[in-house]
């Protein structure tokens, strides 16, 4: 996952603190408190008060056993006696943000507590612009994805891909192509594969996983979306990615 603020660890005062909280509009968080935990509700905004209120109102908010409130950047617990025992804490991003990402730039997951903006708003018009397309290198590239942790990709795609021309598809990732070995023809069997859909499918290329989505129109183009998760080599996206959001 993607640990987006430092926990005050091994500490058994009665409030602890989550600094350097980052966030994004239209991802969820999970707030894990010992072994008690709660996920959010999509953000609306990146504002620390949204954070609080959508904790607050998720499932297994009670469980936690302390109260939370949000300044600035920083998340407090706060329980009404001190701990017996030290208690670790983590707020960790569980599905990034599909707004708002810049063309063709390398986001990174994990390493220095930023939650990365995955992909671009994409409607299911093929007239609306992608940011993150698979043209001219413009596709945005994430560090630290990780799938295991529960990591997942929101995209505006009707469906995930189960058959598609020239390639063979299991699980929603490319396994074979009929023809395409080098990596811009990939690409282009990709999109081309999926013609006039705006379906998802991924496929992995020397070590990278490149997640597609077509935009209505046959053939690689800049209003069509492709990510990639950098070092990540995935075997299915029934877990990983999330349609129609």
């Amino acid at each position: 996952g993607t640990d987006s603020g430092e926990a005050s660890i091994g500490d058994t005062s009665e409030v602890l603190t989550i600094n350097n909280a980052t966030l994004a509009a239209d991802s969820t968080y999970t707030l894990t408190v010992g072994s008690n935990s709660v996920t959010t509700a999509a953000l609306a905004d990146n504002n620390i008060a949204t954070l609080v209120s959508a904790i607050e109102a998720a499932d297994g908010y009670d469980a936690l056993g302390c109260t939370v409130t949000g300044t600035g950047s920083a998340l407090t617990l706060t329980w009404t006696s001190p701990l017996e025992a030290a208690v670790s804490l983590s707020l960790v991003a569980t599905s990034y943000n599909t707004s708002s990402a810049d063309n063709g730039t390398e986001k990174t997951a994990g390493s220095d507590g930023t939650i990365p903006e995955v992909v671009t708003t994409q409607g299911v018009d093929a007239t609306d612009a992608s940011d993150s397309n698979p043209v001219n290198d413009g596709w945005d590239v994430i560090t630290g994805f990780d799938a295991t942790a529960g990591d997942t990709i929101k995209l505006p795609g009707n469906t995930i891909a189960t058959t598609a021309t020239g390639m063979t598809i299991t699980n929603g990732v490319v396994t074979a192509f009929d023809s395409a070995t080098e990596f811009a023809d990939k690409v282009e069997a990709v999109f081309t594969g999926l013609a006039a859909t705006t379906d998802v499918v991924a496929f992995v290329d020397n070590g990278n996983t490149y997640v597609c989505m077509g935009d209505g129109k046959a053939g690689a183009s800049e209003t069509d979306i492709m990510v990639e998760l950098q070092g990540v080599e995935l075997t299915e996206l029934t877990n990983t990615i999330v349609v129609n959001s």
